[in-house]
């Protein structure tokens, strides 16, 4: 079985529907009908494929993008900043003073964390990001794109459907992805859509399957696939994967071996290679690293030498394991799969050398703080000084004289 090892498609299978909403809300966003769309489904499902296709295609929208995690949850305006820090940050003077004109003003400390936000409150700091969106777009369109809703700080919720309320005459595109359960009130939005994946149909997964495998599965064989995988995009492509590593063919006697497997076995199998401890040290690195860490920290929370741990994430990516544009894992199931089953000393050690490297590295203090929260039996001088310092830096909290904003 040769060839590359099965990719995403550029056009996702079966989410012709969901696409096509997808660009009709963005069309009427840059029309000014300002639009927030919500893509709900469980983990696997394609969600962040929907979002980053739809990204791809927001011709004339300046995109702004953010991907939360369960380590940023406990720190406010995280996937606020993540959004608007870069793009604030690297704007020339005449253009920060003109985004944050007026009653914008009130969230120039909390989006690049400079200052605190004075005595706005909660309610003032929301109204004046919502006014740093609106004058962002006076300049043009422009596309909020936020995965990951379900581990979004509080704040950034709140912000979120705050504004998703006020989009009403702007051109504004509000993207985003979060798990079933989750309650993101966007629905308050002047027009809103709600897009819903379905599983995959025998069809695409034998497509998937044929494209992955370069042969032809039999009828059995796909709907023993489709039974394991649930029809989910990604447990289908992780157990293509496994498939062509151990040189399954696609026939009616392997249908039986795979009917009996199990989602969480599918991902399972994918990292099952133990036979390389640099692999090994780089899928635990990158599974407990947030963000988009540099390749020097996650060889350095690896202990690997750079060149091994480039090597390592290259034969990653080549097997799916690591997304294409991005250091980092391919999706958060496999980060719980790679920790699943470790002593939780060892979890706890990875979180703490996480802290010490990204420390080493000038990372944002509540960056270190998140890791040394999870790695309690780190604490000594060092990390209570991080911690009381994290704490210690500007975020707005809630304002009982003013409670939920309207």
């Amino acid at each position: 079985m040769e060839g590359s090892p099965t990719r995403p498609r550029l056009v996702p299978l079966e989410r012709e529907a969901e696409i096509a909403r997808i660009a009709a809300a963005q069309e009427a966003a840059r029309a000014g009908e300002g639009t927030a769309v919500l893509v709900r489904g469980p983990a696997g499902i394609g969600k962040s494929t929907l979002l980053d296709h739809a990204a791809l295609h927001l011709t004339g929208f300046r995109v702004l993008r953010a991907r939360c995690s369960e380590l940023e949850q406990g720190f406010g305006l995280g996937a606020v900043r993540q959004l608007l820090e870069r793009l604030v940050r690297q704007a020339g003077d005449g253009e920060r003073e003109r985004w944050f004109a007026g009653a914008a003003q009130v969230a120039r400390g909390p989006v690049v964390g400079s200052e605190a936000a004075d005595d706005a409150g909660l309610f003032g700091v929301l109204n004046g990001l919502y006014w740093l969106v609106f004058n962002l777009a006076e300049d043009g369109p422009v596309a909020l794109v936020v995965d990951d809703l379900q581990w979004a700080d509080e704040p950034s919720l709140r912000f979120l459907e705050f504004l998703a309320a006020r989009l009403d005459g702007l051109p504004v595109l509000l993207l985003g992805a979060t798990r079933p359960g989750v309650v993101a009130d966007w629905q308050r939005a002047p027009s809103y859509v709600d897009v819903v994946p379905a599983p995959l149909s025998e069809r695409a997964t034998h497509d998937l399957l044929h494209d992955a495998l370069s042969e032809d599965p039999t009828p059995a064989f796909v709907a023993a696939c489709q039974h394991a995988s649930g029809g989910v995009p990604f447990h289908v492509h992780a157990l293509a994967s496994t498939l062509r590593r151990d040189g399954v063919h696609p026939d009616d006697d392997a249908a039986g071996r795979v009917r009996a497997v199990a989602p969480a076995q599918i991902v399972a199998r994918v990292l099952a290679r133990g036979d390389d401890p640099r692999r090994t040290a780089v899928l635990r690195a990158l599974a407990v690293l947030d963000a988009e860490p540099p390749s020097e920290v996650v060889a350095e929370v690896a202990g690997v030498p750079h060149d091994e741990a480039a090597s390592a994430c290259e034969e990653l990516r080549q097997e799916g394991l690591l997304a294409d544009d991005r250091l980092a894992l391919a999706h958060p199931i496999l980060a719980a799969a790679v920790l699943h089953g470790l002593p939780v000393g060892e979890v706890e050690r990875l979180h703490r050398r996480c802290a010490e490297v990204l420390a080493a590295a000038g990372a944002d203090v509540e960056r270190v703080a998140a890791h040394l929260l999870t790695a309690p039996l780190g604490v000594d001088a060092w990390a209570v000084e991080t911690l009381t310092a994290a704490a210690a830096a500007p975020a707005p909290g809630p304002d009982p004289g003013h409670g939920r904003p309207p």
